[in-house]
């Protein structure tokens, strides 16, 4: 086929033209679409960099603690506080405020699943009052408080923090509401807030021990865990009702409970912070917290008035 002949063939293709008209009805029969706003790459990408880091920094605090100093720690508020075994995990803070002729300064800060410990100093020498929130706005109430009158510095234990501040670390804000003492026990109020970003240990499971009886008394360990600061044991008593468990045996003084428990660490010493119970007539429900001091043996001590004793342990690495 030569070029000239394709070419007369295709002078004589039938093809239709389109109707003017018709077209341009279409097109303006249409409805207008929302244009949408085309912003260069270089400013979007960033932008939405910024608002990503701004939400992890808030809410997951954990990304901060790259870079947060961590001091060593030593002197008798670590033994006030229970953290002589995690002082390589209290992160150093150093915030001030200052309120009705007082100055709070938070030095250091530690939580775990069980318990947040401040370490503080007040000047002049005061105990402070108060509570801790964290990013979500929730509150914890302070349990105890150790404060040295002479130097003013003060340990104060607050709640665990809750769920998920293990896997995000916690934001928190110490709202100091009041103070007292020495020598006046009159409480000073004023407004004394502290910031702190601190990381959350997660308690690792123990092997549960043994139960035991005493008497009509079964003793069942449900759970035994640690972290670096805290020891904790819980498990249920049946057999003998609260109020029996409850009583109060005479001796040469005021009296002692006819059961106690105790935790001690690897040299021998009494290291029991917190002993709860609570239940029915069939069944009571013990929970033990104790500091953890160095890694080895740790015995559950339980006692029954009449009944004898046993103990228990719990092997936590060092």
């Amino acid at each position: 086929m030569t070029v000239d002949l394709l070419e007369t063939r295709l002078r004589e293709l039938d093809v239709p033209t389109p109707d003017a008209g018709r077209v341009s009805a279409k097109v303006l029969a249409r409805r207008p679409g929302r244009r949408s706003l085309r912003v260069p790459r270089l400013v979007t990408v960033p932008a939405a960099v910024a608002l990503i880091v701004v939400l992890v920094a808030y809410f997951v605090p954990a990304a901060d603690l790259a870079i947060a100093d961590r001091a060593p720690w030593g002197g008798e508020i670590l033994r006030w506080a229970g953290l002589v075994g995690a002082q390589d995990r209290i992160t150093a803070v150093n915030t001030s405020a200052s309120s009705s002729g007082y100055t709070i300064t938070l030095h250091g800060a530690y939580a775990d699943s069980k318990r947040t410990v401040l370490l503080m100093h007040v000047s002049p020498a005061a105990m402070p009052h108060g509570f801790v929130t964290d990013q979500f706005a929730r509150s914890y109430r302070m349990q105890s408080a150790a404060l040295n009158t002479d130097t003013g510095d003060v340990a104060v234990q607050f709640e665990g923090l809750a769920f998920p501040d293990s896997v995000t670390g916690a934001r928190i804000t110490v709202h100091v509401t009041d103070v007292s003492g020495p020598p006046s026990t009159e409480r000073v109020g004023g407004t004394w807030e502290l910031t702190a970003t601190v990381g959350v240990d997660v308690a690792r499971s123990l092997p549960v021990p043994a139960g035991g009886d005493l008497g009509p008394a079964h003793f069942r360990f449900t759970s035994a865990s640690y972290t670096p600061a805290t020891v904790e044991v819980d498990g249920v008593i049946t057999g003998v009702s609260p109020t029996e468990l409850s009583r109060i045996v005479p001796d040469d003084a005021k009296g002692e409970p006819a059961l106690q428990m105790l935790l001690l660490d690897p040299n021998g010493q009494v290291v029991l912070i917190e002993s709860a119970s609570a239940g029915d007539q069939n069944a009571t429900e013990i929970s033990l917290v104790g500091y953890r001091t160095i890694g080895g043996n740790y015995t559950v001590r339980v006692s029954y008035y009449g009944y004898g004793s046993f103990e228990r342990t719990l092997k936590i690495p060092s």
